[in-house]
């Protein structure tokens, strides 16, 4: 029974050193890896070239090897910034929103990454929670310029597109539009959803967004969360659904991938669909780390099981000591 104890003790007090590594890797990713240049550019007018290229990628969250093959893709394609509509992230924690800061860094240097909310990145179990989300990526509508595009940011991840966030896009459009050749618009969940007998799509306001949009002539509407590649149109805007670069495939979508875009001055944007790998890969040991034990679970844990270490070896060596005498 002593002889028990002791192992006992000893399992426990390893496991409280373990957990206890855990929890300094979770204090290492919080202090270490937020880039500022992860943050979108909002509100800004950046002079560029007005022919240009930029990459859209979109739920990528169960995955991150297919991710790691995409992002490597993309950096030979000499794009000026990347979007992500959303669905990045496996858990609500800082830790891990801070593990994909770092993913991101080590992969993609100085190109900017702007994000576009989804209904991963900010909500679970029915709860919305948007903290981690904002720290890491900043705000959820937004816009900025680059040559003469204007890109405008649409938070639909709760699939709805409420009346604050319709006064927010009228007043931005009645204002920036005239001023730009091109207008592309970027969003999570789709006003609609292009497959037939489908209608995984914003559940209201649709209409109200089609009433907006439609009076701005707006190139193009670029969305997610339905993890497969498709075209449609929407208010007579053409409408592209980006493949999923990480979350399960579904449909005809074959292949993870991404939409490159090309802009230019006298033409209409043009995109094209570049399939990259049609495996789902693996998860990587930190992105798994940071989001199942973060570092305030694993420094509970570690002490839980340090103090029950010393109590279950303070027992056994009190019955130890009363076997002696």
């Amino acid at each position: 029974m002593i002889k028990i104890l002791k192992l006992f003790a000893i399992i426990l007090f390893t496991a409280g050193l373990l957990f206890s590594a855990l929890a300094i890797f979770g204090l290492y990713i919080f202090f270490t890896a937020q880039n500022e240049n992860r943050l979108p550019p909002a509100g800004e007018f950046i002079n560029g070239p007005d022919n240009f290229s930029f990459a859209v990628i979109s739920d990528s969250g169960m995955r991150d090897e297919p991710l790691d093959l995409i992002l490597k893709d993309i950096k030979t394609k000499n794009v000026k910034f990347i979007f992500h509509l959303g669905d990045q992230a496996r858990s609500l924690t800082i830790n891990h929103f801070e593990y994909l800061l770092q993913f991101l860094d080590a992969r993609l240097g100085e190109i900017p990454f702007y994000a576009v909310p989804g209904n991963h990145d900010i909500t679970k179990s029915g709860t919305t929670n948007t903290r981690s989300y904002k720290r890491a990526f900043g705000q959820m509508n937004y816009y900025f310029s680059y040559g003469d595009t204007l890109f405008v940011i649409l938070n639909t991840a709760d699939s709805r597109f409420g009346k604050k966030r319709q006064i927010w896009l009228e007043n931005t459009l009645s204002l920036l539009r005239k001023s730009f050749k091109n207008c592309i618009v970027l969003m999570h969940v789709p006003p609609v959803d292009p497959r037939p007998n489908e209608n995984y799509a914003m559940y209201s306001d649709a209409d109200e967004l089609k009433n907006i949009l439609s009076k701005y002539n707006i190139n193009c509407i670029i969305a997610g969360h339905i993890h497969e590649y498709n075209e449609g149109v929407f208010a007579k805007i053409p409408l592209y659904i980006v493949p999923p670069s990480g979350q399960k495939m579904r449909g005809h979508t074959l292949k993870y991938g991404y939409l490159l875009c090309k802009t230019g001055k006298n033409s209409k944007p043009e995109i094209e669909k570049i399939d990259v790998t049609n495996k789902r890969g693996r998860n990587y040991l930190l992105s798994m780390l940071s989001s199942d034990l973060d570092g305030i679970k694993s420094a509970i844990i570690a002490l839980s099981c340090l103090i029950t270490s010393f109590i279950v070896l303070f027992a056994a060596l009190l019955a130890s000591h009363k076997k002696k005498n």
